[in-house]
């Protein structure tokens, strides 16, 4: 998916809104960011995710991913037309166009009112606009903190870490000696998911290093943390809490760098991998999350991401990761929400080479300059 329309749904009138391989959503609390993944979360509870490419009939909102409660109630209160309007577009410009009804005798649920779709401008004539639904993650913002066990529960065919992160165990012992497609920075050799997992734990957060077990009596997985050199690991309610916040983020984005043959999907399946992520920086100190923001958009180029963030220590990272080279400047992209009256409007900011946006509205992580200017 590289641009998704929006028309009708809860506080946005109707706006388009770009995704790149890194998008960033920002703005003020209530301005739209969360209807925007709202919007892909009911595609996501809504669809077979291995049949993308068929269209339900019913689209849920209250479901595992998301609860919105009455769809009475997520109509645009000016809205001229009794339906909502979802158009996602892939980078052929192929597209999908729902129309959503409201059904009065079940409000837990839209009905297709009516659809369009074009083939696109690719060579096979497929529409993928649809595709990025097979092999989505999406970590909220609530995610579970530091626990002795996890649960597997019915997790064990999929490679996602879960809403509150809580499969990472189970996935990151699944996969952690399968090998990654790139090496490690600086390094020739491919290495294995663990490896990968732990040089990235040691960058955000300095000696932490991480290693599993399953009980399989007991469909239990067991992370173990260790954040001191020869000490031995530990139960991670004793280690870190900010720890058990990233390691779905870490987990999540680099088991889709994974060969498709390793993970057991389709080889010539080329659907990119999207992953969204909600307030990344939950518990972090800010130089963790500058170094979380920087693999971030160290990761885009493999993966697709999505990040909802109120954190200008995020945004520095990927902006650094952008002028050291580790990802372009045209697959990144800050979309800037605000209220305009009773809708929500939509400001793309771009990044050039050196990280520098080029414009810096009024309300985009502006708060600090403001502070310091009232304190001088």
């Amino acid at each position: 998916m590289k641009r998704l329309e929006i028309k009708n749904f809860k506080c946005i009138k109707d706006e388009e809104i770009e995704f790149p391989d890194l998008t960033v959503l920002a703005g003020n609390n209530g301005a739209g960011k969360s209807t925007v993944i709202q919007t892909m979360l009911i595609m996501l509870q809504s669809f077979n995710k291995k049949e993308s490419i068929m269209l339900p009939q019913n689209y849920y909102i209250n479901d595992y991913h998301c609860e919105l409660g009455n769809t009475s109630k997520l109509l645009f209160k000016e809205a001229n037309e009794d339906f909502i309007t979802f158009k996602f577009i892939d980078e052929f410009e192929g597209y999908t166009k729902l129309e959503l009804g409201i059904d009065k005798m079940d409000t837990n649920s839209f009905y297709l009112k009516d659809h369009d779709d074009s083939r696109g401008n690719n060579l096979d004539g497929f529409n993928k606009s649809l595709s990025f639904l097979r092999y989505l993650d999406f970590i909220g913002a609530d995610r579970f903190g530091p626990k002795i066990f996890h649960h597997t529960d019915s997790n064990f065919a999929r490679i996602n870490v879960g809403k509150y992160g809580e499969y990472s165990t189970l996935v990151l012992h699944k996969y952690q000696d399968k090998f990654i497609k790139f090496s490690l920075p600086n390094e020739e050799n491919k290495s294995t998911l663990l490896t990968h997992v732990n040089f990235w734990l040691k960058i955000i957060f300095g000696n932490i290093e991480v290693r599993t077990s399953f009980i399989e009596e007991a469909n239990i997985a067991m992370l173990y943390i260790n954040n001191r050199p020869n000490k031995n690991f530990q139960s991670p309610v004793n280690m870190p809490y900010g720890v058990s916040y990233v390691l779905p983020i870490i987990v999540s984005c680099l088991v889709r760098s994974i060969e498709n043959y390793e993970l057991g999907l389709p080889i010539d399946d080329e659907s990119k991998k999207t992953i969204i992520i909600e307030n990344p920086e939950a518990h972090l100190h800010p130089s963790a999350q500058s170094k979380l923001g920087y693999f971030l958009g160290y990761m885009a180029n493999e993966v697709q991401i999505i990040i909802e963030t109120h954190s200008d220590h995020i945004i520095n990272g990927i902006r650094k990761a952008v002028k050291f080279g580790k990802i372009a400047p045209d697959k990144v992209i800050f979309n800037f929400f605000k209220i305009d009256g009773e809708y929500s409007i939509v400001n793309p900011i771009e990044i050039n080479e050196n990280g520098d946006l080029n414009e810096w509205p009024d309300g985009f992580f502006d708060q600090f300059e403001k502070d310091v200017m009232e304190l001088l």
